[in-house]
């Protein structure tokens, strides 16, 4: 069980491979591609899987701080 689905940094989410390439799609100058589409997905499996063990070795103080700023970070963007 992962702790989280994405990566944080300062607090803020990044979005995954696959939420960046599907914003990209809605730009102007994107236009789809099924073989990249498949490069895309190779790498959200990539780095799901990075993700995966970075969470496995974590400490319990930066599981316990990445969710204080996730929360922080959600709040925010409720108000």
């Amino acid at each position: 069980m992962m702790h989280c689905t994405r990566r944080c940094i300062r607090g803020n989410v990044m979005a995954t491979p696959i939420e960046r390439y599907h914003a990209d799609l809605k730009k102007i100058n994107f236009t789809f591609d099924t073989a990249q589409e498949v490069a895309v997905q190779h790498t959200q499996q990539l780095y799901d899987a990075l993700l995966q063990s970075f969470n496995k070795h974590k400490g319990y103080f930066q599981v316990l701080r990445d969710k204080l700023l996730l929360n922080r970070s959600h709040k925010k963007e409720l108000n």
